[in-house]
């Protein structure tokens, strides 16, 4: 079994995240789960092999990454 563990420290968006990000999710080969503490987001991964390990790792980042993008043009000023 491989982990890996990740944590976000976000200040008060944490709440906004966690309210649209997959907070628990099963693929064939790995599991994610994510959950709020306070201002940060703490995430945990479980896979079988690393391959998936790193799938799933970056699946999860890049919603935090898609999360970000639309944070910073609903901020732009027109």
């Amino acid at each position: 079994m491989y982990r890996a563990s990740l944590t976000l420290e976000l200040d008060k968006r944490a709440e906004d995240y966690i309210k649209i990000l997959d907070k628990k999710r099963t693929y064939k080969r790995s599991s994610v789960v994510a959950k709020r503490k306070g201002d940060t987001i703490l995430v945990e991964i479980n896979a079988e092999d690393p391959i998936a390990l790193i799938s799933s790792l970056s699946s999860f980042l890049k919603q935090v990454r898609i999360i970000g993008n639309a944070e910073r043009l609903f901020d732009e000023k027109p």
